[in-house]
């Protein structure tokens, strides 16, 4: 089932630093704040009030979203999931047709090139001259998509018992851009934001085109009137309508911009904020657990079968978070050790008599060495029946 819902943001929303590691059962709580596992952190509760006139975009999240399926035998068969055809090619406005783009991910996509060339859709890489020359095959692709094309429906079809190349859903290719501007204004304009300077001079790529990165980015110049100008208003006047950004595991995120009146005076340069990078962090961590959760459920579905989704991925985040204490940085370490944990049980450090394995845990030795100790002593608790 398919659940719609609306997030306003206020500017006093509390943001915690990357570093910071989720609360346990028995740490207080501020008041105003709810624990959340996957932030890594208490996130404030948003007042019951009206909305903030400050805020410049109304945040719409959908729940429950089913990619397509093969449909074979439908016809005429459906572009895109039901609860997603209104935002991405619904029309508000019968004077001005808003157009429908996404930016994609060649990295992600193979042959993302040959399947544009042969899509009948508008597209041009965001790179340009040697660059795409050298990096098209991984570079980011704008494209116009059209109601209807068989390209278009790709990007949100999934077969989960056969794995075709050309089905995208799960892939997270990238996001999807409402807009009244042409193709070429919007190449010009996106294009800007591919390649950043921080502080100290040094060049970063921006993949915003990434889901993940949009919503963390979005998510943070939803706060703020002057900076969300510089994403959704074009040097030439052109705006945004609104940017939407699906995730595999069954959620949409929209970002929708409140009627602005274009003003290149109100646009600041673009800049990366402390704020950004830390929410860059958090939802880089929000997935790898997502990604172990996905995992464990896979490969042992027996154990996990008595878990939902939200309580498997909080089992996990639970897990992360006491690790990393530990000095288990790599997921693949960490994969491990929540398997151990669905094996033996929560906090199954704890569950040795002799303290061994806090012990090891608790030691300086390298991460590696650390991981071959405790699943030796592991296995010897095991064989002596002691887990």
């Amino acid at each position: 089932m398919t659940r719609i819902t609306m997030k306003v943001c206020f500017k006093n929303e509390t943001i915690f630093a990357a570093h910071e590691f989720c609360m346990t059962a028995n740490t207080p709580l501020k008041d105003g704040t709810y624990q959340d596992p996957w932030n890594e952190g208490e996130q404030s509760i948003p007042a019951k009030t009206t909305e903030s006139t400050a805020a410049p975009l109304i945040i719409q999240m959908i729940e429950g979203l089913e990619p397509l399926d093969d449909q074979f035998g439908l016809y005429p068969p459906k572009t895109v999931p039901d609860a997603l055809h209104e935002p991405l090619f619904g029309q508000t406005d019968p004077d001005t047709r808003c157009h429908t783009y996404a930016i994609l991910d060649a990295a992600k996509v193979p042959n993302l090139p040959e399947l544009l060339s042969t899509s009948e859709l508008e597209h041009r890489c965001l790179f340009n001259g040697q660059a795409e020359d050298d990096l098209g095959d991984v570079a980011p692709w704008i494209v116009k998509l059209e109601d209807g094309n068989t390209f278009t429906r790709y990007l949100f079809t999934q077969d989960p018992e056969d794995s075709v190349p050309w089905y995208l859903w799960s892939k997270e290719p990238g996001i999807y851009i409402r807009s009244t501007a042409s193709l070429d204004d919007l190449w010009r304009h996106f294009r800007k934001f591919t390649k950043f300077t921080d502080h100290t001079g040094k060049a970063f790529f921006f993949r915003f085109w990434e889901p993940m990165m949009a919503n963390a980015y979005l998510d943070t110049v939803a706060r703020e009137a002057d900076r969300f100008r510089v994403f959704y208003e074009t040097s030439t006047g052109q705006t945004t309508h609104s940017i939407l950004c699906c995730e595999a595991w069954g959620r949409a995120m929209i970002y929708t911009a409140k009627p602005f009146k274009p003003d290149p005076e109100k646009r600041d340069g673009f800049a990366l904020t402390q704020p950004d990078l830390d929410a860059f962090a958090r939802a880089t961590r929000a997935r790898q657990i997502r990604v172990i959760a996905t995992e464990q459920r896979q490969n042992f579905p027996d154990l996990t079968k008595d878990y939902g989704d939200k309580d498997l991925q909080r089992q996990v985040a639970a897990l992360v978070n006491r690790m990393q204490e530990h000095g288990f940085k790599k997921r693949q370490n960490l994969n491990i050790l929540a398997t151990w944990e669905l094996l033996y049980g929560p906090l199954f450090e704890d569950k040795d008599p002799e303290g061994t394995l806090q012990n090891l845990f608790q030691s300086n030795i390298p991460e590696s060495r650390k991981l071959k100790q405790v699943e030796l002593r592991l296995t010897e608790l095991h064989k002596k029946e002691l887990l």
